[in-house]
């Protein structure tokens, strides 16, 4: 699939990481002489993420190979990207300064702190938006305190919606008037998926990284590297973009002495350990990220892993536009194929009555009966089939 068939493909796998080996180096070189369709390439590192890596590695090790155009257009897009993080990177800094202030435990998960800490440039990574997570018990706090700040609502939801979401979801968009998004999360994954999380052990692991003129709390390195291989997997990403990876590889080169018996500890529920078994799966493939012999046996066990991550790689990596991988039946019935009938029926039942702000927006019931928006959920999930059927 990345190679010969997809020389673009094959060409953003060799850019995707921060440093390059010499023989990194000459294998780029060897897939730029096969002559990419440019445009093409420019596409695909778009949607991978993968823009400033791309100009960085083509200006250091091969600027005389390729069209001046391409290079003047790779780099106005990183000047860009670099402008915008850097306001991202600032605001970080202020909106975690003001969440100390009032005591509310947090930490920044991806964006300019990853990218600062772990790529060290916060311009080498494509950002959109600032994600923060929060224990359970912080969310309404955490709102209030990016409300101080001129955050407001994503999707114009008022404070009792709010609440429903904090009560039936897991994360929540708040923005800000000059456009700045921060994706609040008060778990990481929905609910009924997240019951073996060790949540509590992560929050123990939580540590102060500096960014900018401060300090910024973040996760551990085995709760990171868990937390974006979950990440990775879910439904709005299923395992497309190669920019996911390249945070995990860079997490892994960081740390050489990685404790994965942290990891594993996250790993009691079956749809949990799918999802991260198929990122580190992929991520060993083709990063080459030195995961322990014992641990890759442990995911190659699961058959499923690499019949995942072959349709992943099939059907959605040569793609030049986002993936939308909805949580159809079909899909929720092949990420689960082989596990147990328990835990498919829990993924199937929390997907078909786990409420979601749609349902806030188009239903409004009364306190007394909030209780009955997973029946509303499944009602409108029914209704909207049926009208397709039509």
């Amino acid at each position: 699939m990345t190679g010969q068939s997809q020389p673009e493909l094959a060409l953003l796998l060799a850019i995707a990481r921060v440093g390059l080996t010499e023989s990194e180096k000459r294998h780029l070189n060897e897939l730029l002489a096969a002559g990419p369709d440019w445009q093409r390439l420019l596409a695909l590192a778009e949607m991978h993420g993968l823009e400033a890596l791309l100009f960085i590695h083509l200006k250091q090790n091969a600027a005389g190979m390729v069209p001046a155009a391409v290079m003047e257009s790779l780099r106005e897009t990183s000047n860009r990207i670099a402008g915008r993080n850097l306001i991202l990177a600032k605001r970080l800094e202020a909106v975690s300064a003001h969440l100390r202030a009032r005591g509310i435990e947090h930490a920044a998960f991806k964006g300019p702190l990853l990218a600062e800490v772990y790529y060290g440039n916060c311009a080498l990574r494509f950002t959109h938006d600032l994600d923060l997570v929060v224990p359970a018990h912080c969310a309404a706090a955490a709102r209030d305190a990016l409300s101080e700040m001129g955050f407001r609502d994503q999707f114009g939801l008022d404070e009792a919606q709010q609440a429903l979401v904090f009560r039936f979801n897991y994360e929540h968009g708040f923005k800000a008037a000059d456009g700045v998004l921060v994706d609040l999360h008060w778990g990481l994954a929905p609910k009924l998926s997240a019951r073996k999380i060790d949540m509590a052990g992560l929050w123990r692991r939580v540590r102060l990284a500096k960014l900018m003129d401060g300090e910024v709390p973040m996760f551990g390195a085995e709760d990171l590297l868990f937390s974006l291989a979950l990440h990775a997997g879910n439904d709005n990403h299923a395992w497309s973009q190669f920019s996911q990876f390249c945070d995990m590889a860079e997490v892994l080169r960081a740390h050489p002495k990685f404790d994965w018996a942290i990891v594993e500890i996250h790993l009691g529920g079956e749809n949990i350990r799918r999802s991260v078994y198929v990122s580190l799966y992929i991520l060993e493939k083709h990063w080459q990220a030195g995961i322990p012999e014992e641990m890759f046996a442990k995911i190659c066990s699961d058959p499923e892993v690499a019949r995942l991550a072959d349709r992943v790689e099939a059907e959605w990596w040569p793609m030049p536009t986002q993936v939308e991988t909805k949580p159809t039946l079909e899909w929720l019935l092949a990420r689960s194929r082989g596990e147990s009938m328990v835990n498919r029926a829990r993924l199937l039942i929390g997907q078909a009555l786990t409420p979601t702000r749609n349902d806030f927006h188009a239903v409004k019931l009364p306190g007394a009966l909030e209780w009955l928006y997973p029946v509303v959920r499944l009602a409108r999930i029914v209704g909207g089939s049926a009208a397709r059927a039509v």
